[in-house]
């Protein structure tokens, strides 16, 4: 597996992916295509700003295959120390052990690259192939939040190396 910075040709799944109705049905409403777009086009400017508050990483199975999902990592506002994690695979790529190798690889990026204490998700509760990722990466669960709408879990860089030693997926360089 490749995680590689978003690039304007990755236009398509982009859009597939936020406007898929069975994926999205456990993140947010599907936004329209022009809404989806004009986000795809800030991405694609932002790609390897390492001060962008929110950085893409495209999912590649493996050499000379095409990307099949994205990762992201964003920075809220006022907290330096702390990163959300997501990742968003298309239905044919799911199950595969990409997202676990995906979230490990931009994890090891955030606390490694970028000095940050802890790292989260968030997920609706009816989203249990994201309980399971979470339990796959040891991730603390934080429980509910946003009056019960979602699950947060947590990965703090302390208990990351353990953790970390123990899962067996192979590090994947995160490009820049």
């Amino acid at each position: 597996m490749r995680l590689r910075r978003i690039t304007a040709a990755d236009e398509a799944l982009y859009v597939h992916l936020y406007t898929d109705p069975r994926l999205m049905r456990h993140i947010a409403p599907a936004p329209d295509q022009a809404a989806v777009r004009r986000a795809f086009a800030i991405a694609c400017r932002q790609a390897g700003d390492a001060d962008a508050r929110v950085q893409l990483w495209m999912i590649e199975p493996g050499p000379g295959h095409a990307a099949v999902g994205l990762c992201a990592l964003v920075r809220h506002p006022g907290h330096d120390d702390e990163a959300e994690l997501g990742v968003m695979l298309v239905r044919q790529a799911q199950n595969r052990g990409l997202a676990v190798a995906a979230l490990a690889s931009v994890t090891d990026h955030a606390f490694a690259a970028l000095g940050k204490a802890s790292v989260w998700t968030r997920h609706a509760p009816a989203n249990r192939a994201v309980v399971r990722l979470m339990c796959q990466l040891s991730f603390e669960p934080l429980g509910p939040a946003d009056e019960g709408r979602e699950l947060r879990y947590r990965m703090t860089s302390e208990r990351w190396p353990a953790v970390r030693a123990r899962l067996p997926v192979a590090v994947v360089a995160v490009g820049r």
